[in-house]
């Protein structure tokens, strides 16, 4: 995006009070005494002094006049944004059932609250902090916010209902082992086990891969999901098959393209603003 200030010619009619209310800019002082400006306060002395065909340069939106704050509620994820904070926060509800293996244990109510703070720091951890976005548009907060960069996090919030995924997590017996991990997307719901919260050796081509479970299946509840043809990595012809340190495939390293759903999500909130992701992959 080109960084050089856009401009108003001014038409016949036009007074500098119009041009900053259209552009949602304070005031014509705030306008005409504008660095940006200089060159035109020397031509005309005067705010009312401007003439048609003067060229206006528009500084950046008073972040008190405009709207900062935006928020989407959909189906599976709550966005927020925040552009004084240049953060973008991503919060899922999970209403847990636990489950348990015959030989294991039963739950108890300090369990299930140590699971959803593990399984919380672990997500954490992984994704929140790791993606850097910024903004372009037409609109007022695209253009007041054009220099931000935006840290995403992500928030895992343990309800008793109306949650965005139903998670079923399976009790491990002490020496038992793995039965498998998955989320479906259209179903909205998440399978998990006790073990899914610390790394787990991973082996391909007889290299080993460290894995946090939990973090590479909350990849596909945030949008790496086969239904928008971008779910796991490691299948065999797959684009990345080979890119094994990928979270979306064996290994721990966040790229890019495990935003795009979000980046998606995001460009539907705010009206002639697009959000761009920056790193590789």
């Amino acid at each position: 995006m080109s960084t050089t200030p856009e401009f108003h010619v001014v038409k016949k009619g036009d007074t500098l009070d119009k041009i900053a209310r259209a552009y949602s800019l304070k005031s014509d002082m705030f306008l005409f005494d504008h660095k940006l400006n200089a060159k035109l306060k020397s031509k005309r002395k005067k705010p009312e002094m401007i003439q048609p065909g003067d060229k206006v340069f528009l500084p950046p939106p008073d972040v008190k006049s405009i709207k900062t704050h935006f928020t989407r509620k959909g189906p599976r994820m709550t966005i927020d944004v925040d552009g004084p904070k240049a953060l973008i926060f991503v919060q899922q509800k999970w209403s847990y059932e636990y489950t348990k293996q015959s030989l294991a244990t039963k739950w108890t109510s300090a369990q299930k609250r140590k699971f959803h703070t593990d399984v919380d720091k672990a997500i954490w951890k992984a994704w929140s902090g790791k993606f850097k976005l910024k903004v372009e548009g037409k609109s007022q907060f695209a253009k007041a916010f054009k220099d931000t960069i935006f840290t995403v996090n992500f928030d895992i919030k343990s309800v008793t209902s109306g949650g965005h995924w139903k998670v079923k997590v399976l009790k491990i017996a002490v020496g038992g082992g793995h039965e498998g991990s998955s989320v479906d997307w259209n179903k909205q719901t998440i399978q998990l086990d006790t073990l899914d919260t610390v790394f787990r050796i991973r082996t391909k081509e007889g290299k080993q891969f460290k894995q946090v479970t939990a973090a590479h299946e909350f990849g596909h509840a945030i949008g790496n999901t086969w239904v928008k043809a971008r779910g796991d990595e490691y299948h065999v012809n797959h684009t990345h098959e080979f890119e094994r340190k990928s979270m979306m495939n064996v290994g721990m390293q966040l790229k890019k393209r495990h935003a795009r759903t979000l980046v998606e999500d995001l460009n539907k909130m705010i009206p002639d603003t697009k959000f761009k992701i920056g790193g590789s992959g």
